[in-house]
C-alpha cells in the first residue's frame, strides 16, 4: 500500500470521531471517549502505544456476539494502534465485588454461562481467538445483570503447530500455567482463567498454589477448570457451560457425589422427567394481547424462551444484530388481530441501526431490520411474505431510499412476469403496471377514500427489481409513490403527496388479477 492510500486511509478514521474526554492515559495505551459519526453514538477510542495489535483487531471487528464488545473500526498507524470500540454502560465485576461483596452462586452460575458464550464464539474462529486475561476487571456488568467481556490487547491466535507463547502476556494471578513456558496458551488457558475468577467471585479470594478455598456446589466446576495440566480441564467452553447447568438444576448435587448418585439413580430419573415437564411448561408462547392491555415491557416478550430460540432460528448469523439494533424499544408497540408489532434502534441522535419485530398469536415471527442501506425482512410462516403486517410493511417502506429484500425465494431479474392489473378491495383501488418497450415499467392507477378520488400516470423509477418509485414534480413540491413488487401483490407508501400529485393516500396491498 503506497503512502497516498495508507495516508488517506489515515485521513477517513481520524475524521469520523470527536474526542469527548480522555479517561486514561497510562503511557503504554490511552483510553478516550468519542463521539463516533458513522454510528452517530459514543464510543471508545483505544490507543495501544508502539504495537501493532491490528491483525487480531481486524479479526475481532467481524465478530459480534451479544456478549462480547464490538470492535468498530481499526487502523495500525505511526507504530500504534487505533481501536475504536462500543461503549459499555456499567461497572467490571472488580468493581462490583469490591463495593457489595461477593457474588451468590447463581449470579456466578449466571455470569460464568454468558462468558462461556462469548468464549465459544471468539474459540469457533479458524484459527481460534483466545483472549488470554479473563479476570473480574475485564468484565462489564451492565444494569439489566448481562456481561461484556472487554479489553482484547492480549488476545491471540491459536497455532496448532506451536509448542509454546512467544511472549507471556495477561494478568499473573489468573493466568494459566501456559502463560509461564508450560505449553501454548489455548481454550484451555482461558478455561482455566474463567475457574480462578469464579473463585474469587464467590469468596473475594484468589487461590493459593492452584487450590480452592471455596466449598460450595460449585468446587468440583472450579477444580476441574484449575487443573494444572490442561488436558484434565474441561475440553471446551460448551463442556463448562454444561457442568454449570447440571448445577443449577435441583438434582445436579447428585452428579457431584458418585456413592450418591448411584445410590439415587432411581430418584434421579424421576426428578429428571419431572424437571423436562417443568421446563416444558414454561416454554410456552406469551399472551400477546394480555401483554399489549397490561402494557408490559417488550423487552419480556424477547427475553422469553421460546421467542427467544424462535428469534434466533429465522435470523441465524443475524440475531445478535438485530439484538443490539432493540436496545431501545418504542414504547408504541401495536397489537391487531392477532399480531404484536415492536420497533426499536440504537440510541443517537440519528440512528442507522434500527429493527422491528413481530410476534403473532400462533407463534409465527417476522423481523425486519436495516443492514447496509437494505432493509432485510425475514419471516417463519410464508403467510407473512403473501401479507406481511401492515405496522411491519408501514415501517419497511418509511425508509424512502432504502432497498427492501425479503429473504425467501430470492428474487431475481426475470424470474417473475409484474405486467398487470393490481386491485384493492377496501378503500377500493387499482395499480396498472406496464411494460414499455424500452424495457422499463409505467403505471396507472386511481383510488377512492369517501367521497375523494385520486389518479396516477408516469413512468416508474426502478430502485431494484422489486422496488419502484413514482414521482411528480420536484422534491419540494412533488409527490412520491414508493411500490413493492412481490409474488402476486403490490405493497404501496405514500411518501409525499401535494394537490395535483398524489392528493389521495394509495397506501394499502394490492393483489394482481
Amino acid at each position: 500500500m503506497d503512502d497516498k492510500i495508507k495516508n488517506m486511509e489515515k485521513d477517513f478514521f481520524f475524521s469520523g470521531f470527536t474526542v469527548v474526554k480522555t479517561l486514561k492515559d497510562t503511557g503504554s495505551k490511552r483510553i478516550d471517549q468519542i463521539y463516533y459519526t458513522p454510528r452517530q453514538t459514543i464510543c471508545m477510542l483505544k490507543t495501544y502505544y508502539g504495537r501493532n495489535l491490528s491483525d487480531v483487531y481486524i479479526r475481532l471487528k467481524s465478530v459480534r456476539q451479544e456478549n462480547l464488545a464490538a470492535v468498530y473500526d481499526v487502523l495500525f498507524w505511526d507504530g500504534n494502534t487505533y481501536v475504536i470500540e462500543e461503549c459499555i454502560d456499567g461497572v467490571t465485576l472488580a468493581e462490583r465485588l469490591e463495593h457489595e461483596g461477593v457474588f451468590s452462586e447463581a449470579e456466578v452460575i449466571r455470569i460464568t454461562k454468558m462468558l462461556c458464550s462469548a468464549l465459544e464464539v471468539l474459540h469457533s474462529q479458524t484459527p481460534p481467538l483466545i483472549h488470554r486475561d479473563i479476570k473480574p476487571g475485564n468484565v462489564m456488568l451492565r444494569e439489566d445483570g448481562t456481561v461484556k467481556l472487554i479489553d482484547f490487547d492480549t488476545v491471540r491466535s491459536h497455532k496448532e503447530e506451536a509448542s509454546k507463547d512467544t511472549i507471556a502476556m495477561g494478568t499473573r494471578e489468573y493466568a494459566s500455567p501456559e502463560h509461564y513456558g508450560y505449553g501454548q496458551t489455548g481454550a484451555a488457558s482461558d478455561i482455566y482463567s474463567m475457574g480462578v475468577m469464579m473463585h474469587e467471585l464467590l469468596t473475594g479470594k484468589l487461590l493459593t498454589e492452584h487450590k480452592a478455598s471455596y466449598k460450595g456446589k460449585l468446587l468440583p466446576v472450579i477444580k476441574r477448570c484449575i487443573q494444572v495440566d490442561a488436558k484434565k480441564r474441561f475440553a471446551s467452553v460448551k463442556e463448562l457451560e454444561t457442568a454449570l447447568e447440571s448445577c443449577q438444576k435441583p438434582w445436579g448435587f447428585l452428579m457431584q457425589d458418585k456413592k450418591m448418585f448411584l445410590y439415587g439413580g432411581i430418584l434421579l430419573a424421576a426428578v429428571f422427567l419431572g424437571i423436562l415437564y417443568w421446563q416444558g411448561t414454561r416454554e410456552t408462547w406469551p399472551d400477546l394481547y394480555k401483554a399489549y392491555e397490561e402494557e408490559e415491557s417488550p423487552f419480556l416478550l424477547l427475553e422469553n424462551q421460546r421467542v427467544d430460540k424462535g428469534l434466533k432460528k429465522l435470523l441465524g448469523t443475524k440475531y445478535s444484530y438485530v439484538k443490539e439494533c432493540l436496545q431501545i424499544i418504542d414504547t408504541d408497540v401495536e397489537y391487531w388481530d392477532g399480531d404484536y408489532f415492536m420497533k426499536g434502534a440504537v440510541p443517537g441522535l440519528y440512528s442507522f441501526m434500527e429493527a422491528s419485530v413481530l410476534l403473532s398469536d400462533d407463534g409465527e415471527i417476522a423481523c425486519s431490520f436495516l443492514e447496509d442501506d437494505v432493509c432485510n425482512y425475514y419471516a417463519s410462516d410464508e403467510r407473512y411474505y403473501e401479507q406481511p403486517n401492515g405496522n411491519m410493511m408501514e415501517w419497511m417502506l418509511s425508509f424512502e431510499n432504502k432497498t427492501i429484500q425479503f429473504h425467501q425465494d430470492p428474487w431475481e431479474e426475470g424470474t417473475g412476469e409484474i405486467s398487470g392489473t393490481y386491485l384493492q378491495e377496501e378503500p377500493p383501488g387499482s395499480l396498472v403496471l406496464i411494460k414499455n418497450e424500452n424495457g422499463g415499467y409505467e403505471v396507472e392507477g386511481r383510488v377512492s377514500r369517501g367521497m375523494y378520488s385520486g389518479d396516477i400516470e408516469g413512468e416508474l423509477e426502478r430502485i431494484n427489481p422489486q422496488q419502484f418509485l413514482y414521482r411528480t414534480g420536484d422534491e419540494e413540491t412533488g409527490a412520491k409513490l414508493k411500490l413493492l413488487v412481490y409474488k402476486d401483490r403490490v405493497y404501496a407508501q405514500t411518501i409525499q403527496g401535494v394537490p395535483g400529485g398524489l392528493n389521495v393516500s394509495f397506501d394499502g396491498t394490492y393483489k394482481k388479477q
